[in-house]
């Protein structure tokens, strides 16, 4: 690994290079005094690396006129180095959003990093917790990934005063979204559904990748509204072609079904009150024709079911439901519970999908469908079995 040597000042033409990949054996990168933009004492014209013909052309030259990111080299007579598949860290990410969305709170000081006054300011603006992600050298100098980048982006648009819907149907865009981090999917959702994001000629998301500096240019163009969104259209569900909420056996089809299921699902917990086990959550409201069937199960290894539901009925208001556990003393691995939802109609009581809650497999679900049969998905349960010691 090559060691960089931090130098502190700015250079004579005041070139600031905190966005830089260099290409030398030693990393020099440069920490400015005053480090709320990027913008250099010497204008920057063009980009050799970077054509007029370059897909991100305009947003590279947008964000670059604003101050939020510079070149890699000094400029010669206007024209500098730019790097537009040059991978980007968290700290700079950072550096960017704070110096579009919270100059006022950078705060130029003492700092184990050079992005340190920019890692305090985007905790403070509201943009990340200090919790999501360590204020170290080594996870300032970390690349980004894409899902963090989708989150970090839904932050700013949120502080710039957006309300960011979800597109039903919006997860038919993504086709590898069951590979997101739970805790990221929402986030992601609202990017792609609000135009902030989309996925690559594959119709992939890639949540793990990092993102380039030509791709980064290009979202903050889209989150600051500086350039129009491109138009958000949802893919057909290859599951139902048609589009409608109802197939041909009168079921809810899986495209609507998965999304108010799961919806609900985030809701859920499983917690202890006076001594008595219950199982809660939020219902979501359903169209005329409808109804929810929820279920809970606690099964012990050895003794079999200690409670069980079975056949519960069918529900059709919304609000929150509440289900003791009657007779069950304590939760555990070898008396795990579980929570399932179902959508029924009275055409046909079966359904095009269905979701279980386990307590002994966290942060997954278990999706069964009449098609592929069963498989365990990625599913956020911090909130759900924290009432489990």
């Amino acid at each position: 690994m090559k060691r960089k040597r931090i130098v502190s000042g700015i250079i004579s033409v005041g070139l600031v290079l905190s966005m830089a990949t260099p290409a030398f054996a030693t990393d020099v990168i440069i920490i400015p005094s005053n480090q709320t933009s990027a913008v250099e004492t010497q204008p920057i014209t063009s980009f050799s690396d970077v054509s007029s013909t370059h897909w991100a052309y305009n947003d590279i030259m947008m964000i670059v006129g604003k101050g939020a990111i510079s070149g890699t080299t000094a400029p010669v007579n206007g024209v500098g180095t730019y790097n537009p598949e040059g991978k980007v860290t968290l700290g700079q990410f950072l550096a960017i959003s704070t110096r579009l969305v919270a100059p006022d709170k950078i705060k130029v000081g003492n700092g184990s990093h050079w992005a340190t006054p920019n890692y305090s300011a985007a905790i403070e603006s509201n943009l990340i917790r200090s919790s999501d992600f360590e204020g170290t050298p080594l996870s300032l100098d970390a690349n980004i990934s894409r899902e963090d980048m989708a989150y970090i982006l839904v932050n700013i648009a949120k502080t710039n005063g957006e309300t960011l819907e979800v597109k039903t149907g919006i997860q038919n865009n993504i086709k590898d979204f069951n590979s997101i981090s739970p805790d990221r999917q929402e986030v992601v959702l609202q990017a792609y559904s609000n135009g902030l994001l989309a996925g690559d000629n594959l119709g992939k998301f890639n949540p793990q990748q990092t993102a380039t500096r030509a791709q980064i240019a290009a979202v903050f163009c889209r989150v600051m509204n500086y350039i129009d969104r491109p138009t958000v259209t949802i893919n057909p569900d290859t599951k139902n072609p048609s589009g409608s909420m109802v197939n041909t056996k009168g079921q809810m089809t899986y495209e609507y079904a998965s999304k108010y299921i799961l919806d609900s699902m985030k809701t859920a917990k499983v917690y202890q009150e006076n001594g008595k086990w219950y199982v809660s959550c939020t219902l979501q409201n359903l169209p005329d024709g409808f109804y929810w069937q929820p279920g809970a199960d606690v099964y012990h290894e050895t003794e079999g079911y200690i409670f069980s539901t079975e056949d519960a009925d069918w529900v059709k208001s919304t609000g929150t439901i509440k289900i003791e556990l009657v007779g069950v003393k304590s939760i555990s691995d070898t008396a795990p519970v579980s929570f399932s939802l179902f959508i029924r109609t009275k055409e046909n009581s079966g359904c095009t999908v269905s979701y279980k809650l386990l307590s002994s497999s966290p942060n997954k679900i278990r999706e069964s469908t009449d098609t592929k049969g069963e498989n365990w998905i990625n599913f956020d349960t911090s909130s759900v079995f924290v009432g489990i010691k």
